[in-house]
């Protein structure tokens, strides 16, 4: 697979949650109601990464700024000019393991449609409690430990990396993510 022609969606407009932690600068972030963050100085901070070959802009975490999407049934416009294959993005869940539908809105021509796929994004501890991922994803991301409020959690985690499949023969217009601030989206990217 090629990423020459790969797109970074912008994903900064659409963020609502700080879900990384900075205690050396007295940052604190809380995806969900029991606190839990990621460590910061273990994770990408404004850059461009590649994971499994695929290209990512990571969110700048290191501010009191929102980083990242709690999906709450946002609609993202994307808008680009030609197809795509896939839609790759780096996302997790906590309190389990989330599959709920992401819709997709195309144009091609005159015509345009929307489809609907399944997106499913695995626990933030769940291939070290179970030795697997639940929805085919592959570890974008990895860090030996996460936050419970100020406490760190001695647990590897990660962030996982999810692809779906894209109507080859029509250009994205907008991407409806699911309800379930459960699901957190970190980067995306059209390949």
């Amino acid at each position: 697979m090629t990423t020459m022609n790969a797109y970074a969606v912008r994903l900064v407009p659409y963020f609502n949650a700080k879900g990384v932690s900075w205690p050396e600068q007295n940052i604190w972030g809380c995806m969900e109601h029991t606190n839990t963050s990621l460590p910061g100085l273990h994770l990408p901070n404004n850059e461009t990464i590649q994971c499994q070959g695929i290209p990512f802009s990571f969110p700048r975490t290191d501010t009191t700024e929102d980083d990242h999407i709690s999906c709450e049934g946002q609609t993202l416009h994307v808008g680009v000019e030609r197809p795509y294959r896939q839609l790759a993005l780096l996302g997790v869940s906590t309190w389990g393991d989330y599959e709920d539908g992401i819709t997709f809105a195309y144009a091609a021509g005159e015509r345009t449609f929307r489809q609907t796929r399944k997106l499913g994004l695995s626990d933030l501890c769940r291939l070290w409690d179970y030795q697997q991922l639940s929805y085919g994803e592959r570890v974008g991301l990895r860090f030996p430990f996460y936050w419970q409020g100020t406490r760190a959690i001695q647990f590897p985690v990660g962030i996982w990396l999810q692809t779906l499949e894209l109507d080859a023969q029509a250009a994205l217009q907008t991407i409806e993510l699911p309800d379930n601030p459960y699901m957190y989206i970190f980067a995306m990217t059209l390949i």
